[in-house]
């Protein structure tokens, strides 16, 4: 067997400095992009439509550009201008005329003069604007949900939309999963990181433990059957195992989305220590203090 000449080991070296390199870049940058990615989003989706509705409003109703020339004083040139008197010593028929030639007048300039006023408001308007009233919205909402009557009137909602053809196949999932990001209790959510033997006897899958007490199937069984959420929090399924089928796996609920979100490239964290993790019924059983 031939062996790596001086070359290859030069090659070999640079090569094994870059692929270090890139493993300490990209994720930064993944990272980052995630981060003004969905900046981007929360900014064209949210913040810019609520500004838009605002600016709208600014320009369009006579309060609004009241409002406007307050604000920015120096839009004041662009005030809607009254209309012209008419000549002195004109008879009822000549004023008459000439106010509607003025009302006609001022009417052909309103476009141009709002276009001008949108133009000017674009320019001036703080971007943050948007944002800070989005997160109020949000605030708004928080403690209206936390209400009985704010409850129960979302309650309604949801069961309409849950009749609705595509959106009923839709937000339970999207619900589910902004939930589960959002609860910030893992214990809450699902009880502990699990392995059963599924779709058959010798493959493994990684799941969470969820509910319990199925007594129609624990009766038909002979043993107590506890539910098992294989999947991510998008899409997955339920299958109810033996608790004695049952592998407590030594990972946190994080590992084991990254492990499921990554196809099995990503697993443990090395940095943390190993545990002895189990079971639910298993720390029940084993504690022996009064």
């Amino acid at each position: 067997m031939s062996t790596p000449t001086r070359a290859q080991d030069i090659v070999q070296t640079y090569k094994q400095v870059f692929l270090k390199g890139l493993g300490t870049v990209l994720p930064t940058l993944l990272t980052l992009w995630i981060v003004f990615a969905t900046s981007d989003f929360v900014a064209r989706t949210i913040a810019a439509p609520i500004a838009d509705g605002i600016k709208a409003q600014l320009v369009q109703s006579e309060s609004g550009n009241e409002i406007s020339f307050r604000v920015w004083k120096s839009l004041a040139v662009l005030r809607k201008p009254a209309p012209r008197p008419a000549p002195e010593g004109a008879s009822e028929a000549a004023q008459a005329r000439w106010e509607a030639a003025e009302r006609a007048r001022l009417e052909a300039l309103e476009p141009q003069r709002r276009a001008d006023l949108r133009a000017e408001l674009d320019r001036r308007f703080p971007k943050w604007v948007g944002v800070a009233l989005a997160v109020i919205a949000v605030f708004l909402v928080g403690f209206l949900m936390a209400s009985f009557l704010g409850s129960s009137a979302w309650g309604l909602v949801e069961s309409w939309l849950s009749r609705i053809p595509l959106v009923k196949n839709i937000y339970p999932g999207a619900k589910q999963m902004v939930s589960f990001f959002l609860s910030g209790d893992e214990a809450a959510s699902w009880q502990a990181v699990v392995a059963v033997e599924f779709p058959r006897k010798g493959l493994w899958s990684i799941g969470f433990l969820t509910c319990d007490n199925i007594a129609e199937i624990e009766a038909e069984s002979g043993e107590k059957v506890r539910g098992v959420y294989l999947g991510t929090p998008a899409a997955g399924q339920v299958v109810l195992a033996r608790e004695s089928e049952i592998v407590a796996v030594d990972m946190t609920v994080d590992e084991a989305l990254k492990f499921l979100m990554s196809g099995g490239v990503i697993g443990r964290d090395p940095e943390r220590p190993p545990g002895n993790p189990k079971l639910p019924w298993e720390e029940t059983t084993g504690d022996t203090s009064p």
